[in-house]
């Protein structure tokens, strides 16, 4: 049977609570091109959402390039159905599509920024109504605060910075001498390539910026979030007694909830790859 293909924003999108045996066989592709399937774990009878990695990366970025021109054209276009390594049957050529937009790639960042901000949110929360790390024990209380302040730092404050960094770039950027200074060597080279021409350079500068803002962030809160996840690794809800359902529950969408955010985290960071190849080449400008 052919799998449906359902196009969402981001992996928070699909609700195993909903999926039924019937719908084990779809896959879903989200902003940036990255396919997910669901599947039955009759150890824990639960469904579980896995990464459908695509072996050719040319097909990979081709159906990124294909999502992007949807969200664009908001035309309905049918997305083949890419599952088997080597393409085949429907595989979809690089050049059909546009090239690499940056603009659209930061602004869908910062788009999944938002649901992050509350999702961390969501994961604190549900940790702490769980019950399974009682305040009672203040070594166990103690290092979880210190994770949950280390998020609130730099997630909730970072987000706001690469958000106001942004505004600023676009709505009331400074000198170019003043970004200049900021710029490692590498950037600087770029900058004395493309001139005299203020136009390009602040392209650049925008990209560049961008790039490193939200790179640096996301590799702050994947380590956070991993630091996160081994802590309440160290405990489940089955090594409290008297633990009700409704807390056992919250501990177990936290846990599910960490576990997509690193999926996603580490999606992004390696999609901007192309971020990055994009803004190492002058001409790009």
């Amino acid at each position: 049977m052919k799998p449906n293909i359902i196009r969402i924003n981001d992996i928070s999108d699909i609700e195993t609570s909903k999926i039924s045996v019937y719908d084990l066989n779809n896959r879903y592709i989200d902003r940036f091109g990255n396919m997910y399937g669901v599947k039955f774990n009759p150890a824990s009878h639960r469904i579980e959402i896995i990464r459908i990695v695509r072996a050719v990366d040319r097909e990979v970025a081709a159906m990124q390039q294909k999502i992007f021109k949807t969200r664009l054209t908001g035309a309905e276009q049918a997305i083949p159905d890419q599952e088997q390594a080597g393409g085949g049957e429907g595989a979809v050529s690089e050049e059909e599509y546009q090239s690499f937009e940056p603009e659209l790639f930061v602004n869908d960042c910062l788009k999944l920024m938002t649901t992050h901000r509350s999702r961390i949110k969501g994961i604190i929360m549900n940790i702490k109504n769980s019950n399974v790390f009682p305040k009672e024990n203040k070594q166990d209380s103690i290092e979880l605060e210190n994770v949950f302040r280390n998020l609130e730092i730099d997630g909730d404050q970072g987000f706001d910075n690469v958000e106001n960094y942004q505004k600023e770039l676009t709505g009331y950027p400074r000198s170019i001498s003043y970004y200049q200074a900021k710029i490692d060597n590498r950037g600087n080279q770029t900058i004395e390539a493309l001139g005299d021409d203020k136009e390009r350079i602040m392209k650049f500068v925008y990209i560049y910026e961008m790039y490193t803002s939200i790179s640096g962030l996301y590799k702050s809160i994947l380590r956070i979030m991993t630091e996160l996840k081994a802590k309440i690794a160290e405990r489940g809800p089955d090594d409290i007694k008297g633990i009700s359902h409704n807390d056992k529950q919250a501990y177990l969408d936290a846990g599910t909830s960490i576990d997509n955010t690193i999926m996603e985290i580490r999606d992004l960071l390696e999609r901007m790859r192309s971020l990055e190849q994009y803004v190492s080449d002058p001409s790009n400008f």
